[in-house]
């Protein structure tokens, strides 16, 4: 179990809320962003799931996110290390009770849970900004995010 002393402090919480609006603005379109607690390891990451894993794979994804965070910084404190990727085609995405989130999600304060079990996943702490179904994705994600990128790097 958390320990209670465990909370998303204010800063880490408006800094969740700036990578997300720093990667919609770059056209990544997260389908889930959330920070999420690790208490075997003591540290927070930051989690954007997007279907752009599947079709493009890890690297691709993250190489543009590097080359975002190169033209625009990540809030202070928060370093590319701290970015995890997903893809919501795993289990524990597929599962996640959006039910629970509905009323929460969209306004400026992220709906948390603690200590939870998702598909046999264990989530210590985890505070939601944004969790969506998996729809289809017809590929313009990935060509708004690999164009908005190129510009972003030309620029």
């Amino acid at each position: 179990m958390v320990d209670d002393a465990v909370i998303l402090t204010p800063e880490r919480r408006d800094a969740g809320k700036q990578i997300l609006d720093l990667t919609d603005h770059a056209g990544f379109g997260a389908t889930g962003a959330a920070w999420v607690f690790d208490a075997t390891a003591e540290h927070w990451h930051y989690l954007l799931v997007s279907p752009m894993i599947d079709s493009k794979g890890p690297r691709w994804v993250y190489d543009r996110l590097l080359m975002v965070f190169s033209k625009t910084p990540l809030p202070t404190g928060i370093t590319p290390l701290d970015i995890v990727i997903a893809s919501p085609r795993e289990a524990f995405f597929r599962n996640f009770p959006l039910h629970a989130l509905r009323t929460n999600i969209g306004i400026l304060t992220a709906m948390d849970l603690r200590d939870v079990v998702i598909s046999g996943v264990r989530i210590d702490y985890m505070s939601v900004y944004r969790m969506e179904r998996l729809g289809r994705d017809t590929g313009d994600r990935t060509r708004r995010f690999d164009a908005r990128v190129s510009a972003m790097m030309a620029a």
